[in-house]
Protein backbone atom coordinates (compact mmCIF):
# COMPACT_ATOMS: atom_id res chain seq x y z
CA UNK A 1 0.00 0.00 0.00
CA UNK A 2 0.99 3.60 -0.59
CA UNK A 3 0.28 6.51 1.77
CA UNK A 4 0.22 9.95 0.16
CA UNK A 5 0.58 12.90 2.54
CA UNK A 6 -0.30 16.38 1.30
CA UNK A 7 0.50 19.31 3.59
CA UNK A 8 -0.50 22.95 3.15
CA UNK A 9 0.54 25.96 5.20
CA UNK A 10 -2.03 28.73 4.92
CA UNK A 11 -1.48 32.47 4.84
CA UNK A 12 -2.47 34.35 7.99
CA UNK A 13 -6.19 35.03 8.09
CA UNK A 14 -6.98 32.62 5.24
CA UNK A 15 -7.77 29.45 7.22
CA UNK A 16 -11.55 29.67 6.84
CA UNK A 17 -11.27 30.37 3.11
CA UNK A 18 -8.98 27.41 2.53
CA UNK A 19 -11.15 25.11 4.63
CA UNK A 20 -14.14 26.09 2.46
CA UNK A 21 -12.12 25.13 -0.65
CA UNK A 22 -11.24 21.79 0.92
CA UNK A 23 -14.83 20.99 1.82
CA UNK A 24 -16.38 22.25 -1.42
CA UNK A 25 -13.84 21.12 -4.02
CA UNK A 26 -11.04 18.87 -2.84
CA UNK A 27 -12.68 16.46 -0.39
CA UNK A 28 -15.47 15.58 -2.88
CA UNK A 29 -12.85 15.04 -5.63
CA UNK A 30 -10.79 12.76 -3.42
CA UNK A 31 -13.86 10.72 -2.48
CA UNK A 32 -14.55 10.07 -6.19
CA UNK A 33 -11.14 8.51 -6.89
CA UNK A 34 -11.18 4.93 -8.06
CA UNK A 35 -9.11 2.47 -6.05
CA UNK A 36 -8.78 4.85 -3.09
CA UNK A 37 -8.72 2.76 0.09
CA UNK A 38 -9.18 5.58 2.60
CA UNK A 39 -8.49 9.23 3.27
CA UNK A 40 -8.18 11.57 6.21
CA UNK A 41 -8.40 15.33 6.05
CA UNK A 42 -7.21 17.47 8.94
CA UNK A 43 -7.14 21.11 9.89
CA UNK A 44 -5.27 23.06 12.53
CA UNK A 45 -5.44 21.74 16.08
CA UNK A 46 -4.14 24.06 18.75
CA UNK A 47 -3.49 27.76 18.82
CA UNK A 48 -0.22 27.77 16.90
CA UNK A 49 -1.09 25.34 14.10
CA UNK A 50 -1.35 26.90 10.65
CA UNK A 51 -1.59 23.93 8.37
CA UNK A 52 -3.92 21.44 6.80
CA UNK A 53 -3.19 17.91 5.68
CA UNK A 54 -4.81 15.25 3.56
CA UNK A 55 -3.65 11.66 3.88
CA UNK A 56 -4.78 9.17 1.26
CA UNK A 57 -4.17 5.42 1.19
CA UNK A 58 -3.88 3.53 -2.08
CA UNK A 59 -3.41 -0.16 -2.91
CA UNK A 60 -0.26 0.50 -4.99
CA UNK A 61 1.72 3.14 -6.84
CA UNK A 62 -0.16 2.43 -10.08
CA UNK A 63 -3.37 3.58 -8.38
CA UNK A 64 -1.72 6.82 -7.23
CA UNK A 65 -0.37 7.48 -10.71
CA UNK A 66 -3.73 6.71 -12.34
CA UNK A 67 -5.46 9.17 -10.01
CA UNK A 68 -2.86 11.96 -9.94
CA UNK A 69 -1.49 11.70 -13.47
CA UNK A 70 2.05 11.80 -14.76
CA UNK A 71 3.07 14.53 -12.29
CA UNK A 72 1.95 12.46 -9.29
CA UNK A 73 5.00 13.54 -7.26
CA UNK A 74 4.23 17.23 -7.74
CA UNK A 75 1.65 19.36 -5.95
CA UNK A 76 -0.65 21.10 -8.41
CA UNK A 77 -1.88 24.43 -7.07
CA UNK A 78 -4.71 26.23 -8.81
CA UNK A 79 -4.57 30.04 -9.16
CA UNK A 80 -7.27 30.68 -6.52
CA UNK A 81 -5.34 28.50 -4.04
CA UNK A 82 -2.14 30.50 -4.54
CA UNK A 83 -3.87 33.43 -2.87
CA UNK A 84 -4.41 31.51 0.39
CA UNK A 85 -1.46 29.11 0.55
CA UNK A 86 2.08 29.97 1.53
CA UNK A 87 3.69 26.49 1.36
CA UNK A 88 2.69 23.04 0.11
CA UNK A 89 4.32 19.63 -0.04
CA UNK A 90 3.45 16.06 -0.91
CA UNK A 91 5.23 12.86 0.10
CA UNK A 92 4.61 9.21 -0.67
CA UNK A 93 5.36 6.27 1.60
CA UNK A 94 5.21 2.54 1.13
CA UNK A 95 3.41 0.94 4.06
CA UNK A 96 5.75 -1.26 6.08
CA UNK A 97 3.20 -2.40 8.63
CA UNK A 98 -0.36 -1.54 9.61
CA UNK A 99 -3.13 -2.46 11.98
CA UNK A 100 -6.74 -2.46 10.86
CA UNK A 101 -9.22 -0.65 13.08
CA UNK A 102 -10.82 -2.87 15.68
Amino acid sequence: MIVRVFRARVRRGKHAEFERMLRKVWIPRVKEQKRLISFYSGGPAGRTADGFTMVTVWPDLDAVQASMGSDWETVVIHPEERLVLRQVSVDHYEVLDSRPAA
